[in-house]
C-alpha cells in the first residue's frame, strides 16, 4: 500500500482553484501580502480599509493559489506564495488599494507587501 498525496484534485478544491483564477482574471490588480502576526481584528480592519476602495482581502491556501496563478499564466507569482499569504483583489483604483495597504503596513509593520500583478504584469514589492 502506498502512502502520500494523490494527484487527483477533489471537486471542492477544483472549484476553489477556479474561483481564485477567476479573481486574478477579473481584478485590475492583485497585491500579495504576508499577514503573519496580525490578529483577527487587525485583519478585519485591513479588509474594511480595502473594501472602501473596492478591493477584497482574501486569505488563500498557497497550494491552491499556485495552481490558479499557473492556470492564468502568472507563473512568476508562484515564488511569492510562501508563508501565510493574503491577496488584495482590486476591482477599482489599484493605486487607492495600494495606498490603503501601505497605510495598513505602516500601522501594522508585520503586514508585508510581497508583490503582485497589475493589468496582467507581475510586479515586485517595491513596484507594488
Amino acid at each position: 500500500m502506498r502512502c502520500g498525496r494523490s494527484n487527483v484534485v477533489r471537486p471542492d478544491k477544483e472549484q476553489a482553484v477556479e474561483e481564485i483564477a477567476g479573481k486574478f482574471g477579473d481584478a485590475q490588480a492583485a497585491l500579495l501580502t504576508e499577514y503573519r502576526g496580525l490578529s483577527v481584528g487587525e485583519i478585519a480592519e485591513v479588509r474594511r480599509a480595502l473594501r472602501d476602495v473596492e478591493a477584497d482581502y482574501k486569505v488563500l491556501k498557497n497550494t491552491l493559489t499556485r495552481i490558479a496563478v499557473r492556470e492564468v499564466g502568472l507563473d512568476e507569482l508562484v515564488e511569492m506564495l510562501q508563508g501565510p499569504t493574503a491577496v488584495a483583489f482590486c476591482r477599482g483604483d489599484a493605486v487607492a488599494a495600494a495606498k490603503a495597504l501601505d497605510d495598513a503596513a505602516k500601522k501594522y509593520p508585520v503586514l508585508v507587501v510581497k508583490g503582485g500583478v497589475l493589468r496582467g504584469q507581475v510586479i515586485d514589492a517595491d513596484q507594488a
